[in-house]
């Protein structure tokens, strides 16, 4: 019993492997990047106003341009409260402004190991909120645009020190500024926090940031409208390697455990015992010669007669 078992087992911990093993390279597979931001620079002023003055500097490299050259850019911002966007850069064409993100089309295609500069300003509103952990200070808070696909080697954060009371996370002053420094894999976000007195500037609370505000957008370059087809054809690859793994192996395990329980190697079946009782009716008197029946006797102690008027067998269920 314990080898068949075991056999059994066997089998099944094998089908798991093997599923496993070409699960693998699925789940582990992915896309080659097309592009990486070699520096992404955000150098922050406040305005008397309490807006900001924010300058974007991007180094964008194409690694890959088989999907096409790169023409624009789609850049994630804070929120649609902006203002006064100016191009610093020859190699802009025109900055379209979408709200939540802005769309920088380029002088011309960039092609495969070139590296694209650009740079421009805008004022940018609704970026704090007043007594929100402090009574008395305000807070700015920050997300950088974040790219789907595309890795960011270094990201610099400048934000003008002056008059800052508490910032967050931990940072470098360089020549008067906040230098929050760091590396941005795809996906991953970076979150900053500069404090200030309610006093320090013009705060307003009609200005403020609300909840769904500082959500940029994940910005990609012109080639990010494939990220949902890439999203369908994963639902898809997911559904086949259910049909085509995780079936088979329920199949196979049913199948061997209807064998070995079949061949008596599984758990024991319940077997019901029936359960039976003789019900007996005795004579008050000796039919033969009248003699009182003695107690426990089932013949007459003097003629030797039965003393049995009636038996009757009785099932448990009776």
């Amino acid at each position: 019993m314990n080898r068949m078992k075991k056999t059994a087992l066997g089998f099944i911990f094998f089908v798991i492997a093997t599923a496993a093993m070409f699960l693998l390279p699925f789940d582990s597979v992915k896309a080659a990047a097309t592009d990486e931001i070699k520096n992404f620079t955000i150098t922050i002023d406040v305005n008397e106003d309490a807006s900001l003055r924010m300058v974007y500097h991007i180094e964008w490299t194409v690694l890959d341009d088989s999907i096409g050259e790169l023409e624009w850019i789609d850049l994630g911002v804070p929120n649609s409260h902006h203002k006064d966007i100016t191009p610093f850069t020859k190699t802009i064409d025109h900055i379209n402004d979408k709200g939540n993100s802005l769309s920088i089309y380029l002088d011309r295609g960039y092609k495969e190991g070139e590296t694209v500069t650009v740079e421009f300003s805008m004022i940018q509103d609704h970026m704090y909120m007043i007594n929100k952990w402090v009574e008395g200070e305000t807070v700015y808070s920050f997300t950088p645009a974040w790219f789907d696909t595309i890795d960011v080697r270094q990201l610099v954060i400048k934000w003008n020190a002056e008059k800052a009371g508490a910032w967050q996370p931990d940072c470098q002053i360089e020549d008067g500024y906040l230098a929050f420094r760091t590396s941005l894999p795809s996906s991953q976000k970076y979150h900053v926090s500069v404090v200030y007195p309610n006093d320090a500037f013009a705060f307003a609370s009609d200005r403020q940031q609300t909840l769904d505000e500082n959500r940029s957008n994940g910005s990609e370059s012109e080639d990010s409208d494939f990220g949902f087809m890439d999203f369908i054809a994963g639902l898809i690859v997911l559904g086949l390697m259910f049909a085509i793994f995780i079936t088979p192996f329920v199949i196979v395990y049913k199948f061997l455990k209807w064998i070995i329980q079949g061949l008596g190697f599984g758990p024991s079946r319940e077997t019901k015992k029936k359960i039976t009782r003789t019900k007996i009716e005795y004579f008050a008197n000796c039919p033969g010669c009248g003699a009182p029946r003695e107690e426990g006797k089932d013949t007459c102690p003097y003629c030797r007669r039965s003393m049995i008027k009636n038996k009757e067998i009785v099932e448990e269920s009776q």
